[in-house]
């Protein structure tokens, strides 16, 4: 009996270890003809291979997915990114969206704000990656789910780093001729330097003006500005995003207090909770 257990017991470890190897072929050959290369449920490592410091505390990182290859993220999805935390502790996770659109080969990028202790964990580990170091990732998630000719319009209220599911969304849309989806855009910030993409921003507002506008709010403005001062607010909304109307969405991205507010204000408005959409 015991031969015959130990037989069974090398068979079904063997088993496992073909299943195993038969996953991984099935991985590489479907990565290496370009198919999407994110999952779930295993993280990938993805190396560092171009840091770009855009102001004193925001980086633009682009991590290598492979010659050929794209990330596979639907519009609006996010990445969860996994980091140690040193000895004895647990790991670091955080999500992110991606600035580049979903048809790009070879890499992706993240643009990623930087703080200080206590809070910033994430942003300063990868703010330590030297080139060709990895990074785990996981995904896509995320509930958003667009689709071209599905609203007429979007209005988007974002803040900050919230800028960069907007972002995606704005791209995938220019760049997609069949799309005629109008895009209004409120961004605030605190500071005028502290606006990710103004100028990038302001080009496609240029490019586009039938189709993308975008309106700018700084809670310490400097003199001369000619944007929107204080909170993003009702009078804000109505003006440059526009009242409720048939197949029109309004999009959130912020912190949760600017968020919260921004319901109160879209509701106030007479927009409805399926109206809203908060990444």
């Amino acid at each position: 009996m015991d031969d015959i257990a130990n037989i069974l017991k090398d068979n079904i470890a063997i088993a496992i270890g073909a299943i195993a190897l038969l996953g991984a072929i099935g991985w590489w050959l479907f990565a290496a003809s370009g198919g999407p290369v994110m999952d779930k449920q295993v993280a990938r490592a993805f190396p560092l291979v171009e840091k770009t410091v855009l102001t004193e505390n925001t980086r633009l990182f682009r991590f290598s997915v492979g010659a050929g290859k794209k990330l596979g993220l639907p519009v609006g999805r996010h990445v969860r990114l996994i980091a140690p935390a040193g000895p004895s502790k647990a790991e670091i996770f955080r999500s992110y969206t991606p600035v580049s659109t979903a048809d790009i080969v070879g890499h992706f990028d993240l643009l990623i704000k930087i703080y200080p202790t206590p809070g910033g964990a994430m942003g300063r580990y990868l703010d330590s990656l030297e080139i060709g170091q990895t990074i785990d990732v996981k995904g896509p998630f995320g509930l958003f789910d667009y689709q071209v000719g599905k609203f007429k319009e979007l209005g988007m209220l974002a803040g900050g780093t919230g800028i960069t599911p907007m972002y995606q969304v704005i791209s995938a849309i220019l760049d997609n001729p069949k799309d005629t989806t109008r895009v209004r855009l409120i961004f605030a910030n605190v500071k005028e330097t502290d606006i990710l993409m103004k100028s990038r921003l302001e080009e496609l507002a240029k490019s586009f003006p039938e189709q993308f506008s975008v309106y700018f709010v700084l809670n310490e403005p400097p003199p001369g500005w000619e944007g929107g001062s204080g909170f993003i607010s009702e009078a804000h909304i109505k003006e440059h995003v526009g009242l409720p109307e048939t197949d029109k969405q309004v999009l959130l991205c912020g912190p949760q207090p600017m968020n919260r507010a921004m319901r109160v204000n879209l509701t106030n408005l007479g927009y409805e909770k399926s109206d809203i959409f908060a990444f």
